[in-house]
């Protein structure tokens, strides 16, 4: 391991069987530095993670991030899964906040690689229609990055688990349409591409706000603002992209067209196609005038959908020019927060409020508190003091969670304290 303050790139001599079972071209994109996990591009710009956050590094600066592994409480180990991740629940132990733990196997080629796309799409970001970015860290084999926590999940569950078969009204489908272009014309400004918006990949709050989340895969466009690779989930690809053609912004565009006619409908739109092949036959074959006329849609709504799905992409508008579009000011919508304003109201109507399923090892570490409580004089200063600790932990957490029963009469626990504090100096830390 090389000494602190220097840099040393990792060999093949240096990994773990782990490492190398999962075969070459780790060492490519390793670097080891203190436990540090790094990437930089061409320029020498990029991110290091370790166990302590991530740190970009620019000019020789080192830059924490807001949120540490010690700050973070594990409450759900699963509340979703994509491709490359899976996503936990944590709770801060000093606020309480909650964050969404998205965690990826840095052993994992495809996976480390999406994960850097994420976190260097997100990192220093300030927008509110993106999925807000807290720090990362390393752990072990796996990088975890600290994401904002939406409380109703994504919009795939949104459209498929609302009770009944009543669609999506219209005025929500906008609220909807105009947080998504706003996100798409921010990353526009900041010439990036998503290139996966899917109704799996937005995610929503009680609070009405929609955001673009999972950045795995987003571009940055150089200077002639063109793409050519084909990567994203194929049912949301716009034309251009199927046919392997040089696509720009508007792409993104289309994909929200697709994604808004899905959840009017509540149905994919252009019928069970399996791969690219048959979707582009499909949508050669048939209309899209036909589709957007099979909703129950008004005249302006239906002329704004027009507008996202355009086949020639030369013609297509992009997220800046659709805001604009006539159909939100019908609806008092002129900004991200009075959209999310029109959606908030439905949400809390309409949508179940999710319900957290918290981790095992609540149910394990209030066992052991209810066993060691009334011991706990006895016990030696360190070990009293991992007591104490999990037991304010768990107080802390206690208010929120409401399904563990912490009585500290049960778990004798004042009559422990008064014992703990007349055997130790708790300020000296001494036996007395």
């Amino acid at each position: 391991m090389a000494r602190p303050g220097h840099r040393h790139r990792l060999t093949l001599d240096d990994l773990d069987e782990e490492a190398l079972a999962a075969g070459p071209g780790l060492e490519d994109t390793l670097d080891s530095f203190d436990n540090t996990l790094c990437e930089r591009d061409a320029n020498g710009n990029g991110v290091a993670i370790d166990s302590g956050g991530v740190r970009l590094q620019a000019s020789g600066e080192e830059i924490d991030d807001a949120v540490h592994r010690d700050e973070l409480q594990i409450l759900d180990d699963n509340i979703g899964r994509g491709a490359c991740s899976q996503v936990q629940l944590a709770k801060s132990r000093t606020d309480g906040r909650l964050y969404a733990l998205k965690i990826f196997n840095i052993f994992d080629g495809p996976k480390r690689r999406q994960l850097w796309t994420e976190v260097k799409s997100l990192w220093n970001v300030h927008c509110p229609a993106l999925i807000g970015f807290y720090g990362a860290f390393l752990d072990g084999g796996r990088v975890c990055c600290v994401l904002e926590y939406m409380d109703c999940g994504t919009l795939e569950d949104v459209i498929y688990k609302v009770p009944g078969d009543l669609p999506i009204p219209e005025n929500m489908l906008a609220s909807l349409a105009y947080q998504m272009l706003w996100g798409l014309a921010f990353l526009q400004h900041d010439n990036q591409l998503h290139r996966d918006v899917k109704p799996g990949n937005v995610l929503v709050n009680r609070r009405g706000e929609a955001k673009l989340g999972d950045f795995g895969i987003a571009r940055r466009l150089e200077e002639n603002g063109l793409a050519n690779t084909v990567t994203g989930t194929f049912k949301y690809m716009s034309p251009e992209r199927l046919n392997g053609e040089t696509y720009t912004y508007n792409s993104d565009v289309w994909s929200v067209g697709v994604l808004l006619l899905e959840a009017a409908r509540k149905r994919y739109p252009f019928g069970d196609c399996h791969n690219q092949i048959e979707l582009v036959q499909g949508l050669q074959e048939s209309d899209t005038e036909d589709v957007i006329r099979s909703c129950d849609l008004s005249a302006a709504f239906g002329d704004f959908l027009r507008g996202c799905m355009v086949m020639d992409k030369r013609e297509r508008l992009d997220a800046e020019q659709l805001l604009d579009s006539p159909v939100f000011a019908e609806y008092g919508i002129h900004d991200y927060d009075s959209a999310a304003k029109v959606l908030a109201a439905w949400v809390r109507d309409c949508v179940p409020e999710r319900k957290l399923e918290y981790s095992d090892d609540y149910d394990s570490d209030a066992k052991m508190l209810n066993t060691l409580g009334s011991s706990m004089g006895t016990m030696d200063e360190e070990a009293t003091e991992r007591c104490l600790e999990t037991y304010n932990s768990f107080r802390a957490s206690d208010e929120e969670v409401g399904n563990l029963s912490l009585d500290m009469a049960d778990m004798d626990l004042k009559e422990a304290k008064r014992e703990y504090d007349s055997t130790y100096d708790r300020k000296l830390g001494e036996s007395k």
